[in-house]
């Protein structure tokens, strides 16, 4: 247990006091399985990890910008395909090092790029921001320390989010009008504005060195926290009102030994999450669990300790590495340090162990998980750095499933009144997010076969009418990590199709060969051909079936060879096909006479 000096007197109240009431505690189990495996050292997702708005994971890394396509049934893409969206310049222009990626609204993924070490050859790179199209184009849309004395911030490791004004939003670790870090906006076009500069006030009293994610919450204003600074240099966290209004909630404490204030803590870590309207979770560096409340008298910060479970070898609660996920079940998860083998663990906000990775020898299922989130199957997906079938790490996927909860339902939920249209029918899609808590989560936009139908609402209906056949996806993105959609077939209308059909020569022999030769044609004035193929027939005798050419033309050779003499009327069936009517021809008849 920790304790947080509060800048006001708020009763302590315990995390599980807090949840319990609301979340059933329900017997969970997983199957995880390792979905690639990354090949060498080069190419490992580490810093960055989201499904984006064509259903495809993407990740960052040192050295990159990657994609995954996963095996989808009914979606066009090809399975377990893992793409180079984007390598690394090495360059001060494009350093690397890709960090804190979303896709925004417009489509396109943001983040940061920053030299690992100072001395590495890029003195004057001090983190940019950085514009990525889903075809790859690369764009640096903010260079930091552009301002006298970095005013404007240098070092960006506050994780982006996209604000309901559309901006982006985040941080860094220096820089500032006092050196000690910023939180900024910035507008897709690159404006960037310092919202406040830390260490501002006395003793730093403000904060100082803010690393962890912002959220904007369900009040609409922007809560986060510092790493160091306030009272007890143990961090701050803080509330920022979009009327400009700055304000230190609390102090944490960090080893001071008097008061109501003992022992040690690291300072906040990992991207905030909402849960419960006005109710915020964020992990400490320690594994303790701050828990806050953005209104009222109930407003409190607490923190908690390992279960005594094999499952946490008798230390605290995991690290987390990256940020809290609000999934389906009500629980929020995320990855880090510890577990039964301490090779890293999935938790959630009770810090409930639910899965311990390397549980086999060389840690075939990964090792050292980086970031996690729910996709949209239900299931949770993730990165391990090392382990897995190279080593190397690779993207892991773990099924989640309880007596209660037999199949985990996806957060972002599309569905369609019909999945398999005719060319010109509408179709309606209805979806719903239900973890669309906080503000940040409810950004959310519509998308149809890649390109943008603006702005959507965390629950909303939209119809439509697909302008060409083929497959469409329709899919609702939020909180620029999280996509839900659905795969609609479109087909041309059935069309009245003739078939005619010619013989060459209609008098022969027996034992002569006959060439029947088959045009299918659609109505006049349609210039497709029809596709297919024509069966022949001399009553229900099957003479034979063969396809259509590029022309509509089949053609087959028969032969009459040991067929009696008399007359036989043949006919040419067109079979047809997707948005084609069959029709037969009329009846051609063959005479067969003694040689």
């Amino acid at each position: 247990m920790f304790y947080l000096h509060l800048r006001q007197r708020i009763p302590i109240l315990a995390l599980a006091g807090i949840l319990a009431a609301a979340l059933p505690t329900l017997a969970q189990t997983t199957t995880e399985s390792i979905l690639y495996s990354f090949p060498n050292a080069n190419v490992v997702i580490t810093d960055s990890f989201l499904q984006a708005s064509d259903g495809n994971f993407y990740g960052s890394g040192a050295n990159g910008i990657y994609k995954f396509v996963p095996t989808r049934p009914g979606f066009p893409a090809p399975a377990q395909a893992f793409v180079t969206v984007h390598s690394a310049a090495q360059t001060a222009a494009d350093p690397g090092n890709y960090y804190g990626m979303i896709q925004a609204t417009d489509g396109n993924f943001y983040g940061y790029a920053y030299a690992n070490k100072i001395e590495d050859g890029y003195a004057t790179n001090v983190g940019q921001i950085f514009r990525l199209t889903p075809a790859g184009v690369f764009t640096t849309l903010y260079s930091f320390c552009s301002q006298t004395n970095c005013a404007d911030g240098s070092i960006p490791l506050v994780q982006l989010i996209q604000g309901s004004d559309g901006n982006l939003y985040g941080g860094t670790l220096q820089g500032g009008g006092h050196g000690y870090g910023v939180i900024f906006r910035v507008s897709l076009a690159g404006k960037l504005t310092v919202l406040h500069s830390f260490c501002s006030q006395s003793g730093c009293a403000d904060g100082e060195a803010p690393s962890s994610g912002l959220i904007e919450a369900s009040d609409g204003n922007f809560y986060g926290s510092s790493d160091f600074g306030g009272t007890y240099s143990g961090g701050t966290v803080f509330q920022y009102q979009p009327s400009g209004k700055f304000t230190t909630l609390y102090e944490i404490c960090n080893g001071n030994p008097t008061g109501d204030c003992p022992g040690s803590l690291a300072g906040p870590y990992s991207r905030m999450a909402e849960s419960t309207a006005g109710t915020i979770f964020q992990f400490a560096n320690s594994g303790s669990v701050y828990n806050f409340a953005t209104a009222g008298n109930d407003v409190a910060i607490t923190g908690t300790t390992c279960p005594s479970t094999d499952e946490c070898a008798n230390q605290s609660v995991p690290a987390p590495i990256a940020y809290l996920f609000p999934a389906t079940d009500g629980n929020l998860y995320a990855a880090g340090d510890g577990g039964r083998y301490q090779q890293g663990v999935v938790f959630n906000q009770f810090a409930d162990p639910v899965y311990s990775f390397c549980a086999k020898a060389g840690c075939p299922d990964g090792a050292a998980p980086g970031f996690v989130l729910q996709g949209n199957d239900g299931a949770l997906y993730g990165t391990v750095t090392t382990g897995a079938a190279h080593g190397f790490g690779g993207i892991f996927r773990l099924q989640l499933s309880s007596s209660q909860m037999p199949v985990y339902a996806p957060p972002v939920n599309v569905t369609a009144s019909n999945y398999n249209l005719l060319a010109g029918e509408a179709v309606t899609l209805d979806w719903t997010v239900s973890n669309a808590v906080s503000t940040t989560m409810q950004q959310c936009s519509a998308w149809l076969n890649g390109a943008s139908y603006g702005k959507a609402p965390p629950t909303g209906t939209l119809t439509f009418t697909p302008a060409s056949t083929g497959t469409w996806i329709a899919a609702i993105t939020c909180g620029g990590i999280e996509t839900g959609y659905a795969t609609i077939t479109v087909t041309n209308k059935p069309v009245a199709t003739t078939t005619k059909l010619v013989a060459v020569p209609t008098t022969v022999p027996s034992g002569a060969i006959v060439t029947l030769t088959a045009v299918a044609s659609k109505a006049a004035g349609t210039t497709a051909v029809p596709r297919g193929t024509v069966t022949f027939r001399t009553g229900t005798r099957l003479l034979g079936t063969t396809t259509l050419d590029q022309t509509g033309t089949a053609t087959f050779t028969a032969s009459t060879q040991g067929i009696p003499t008399g007359p036989y009327p043949i006919a040419a069936t067109y079979n047809g096909d997707l948005g084609d009517n069959p029709s037969t021809s009329a009846p051609v008849t063959i005479t067969v006479k003694k040689q």
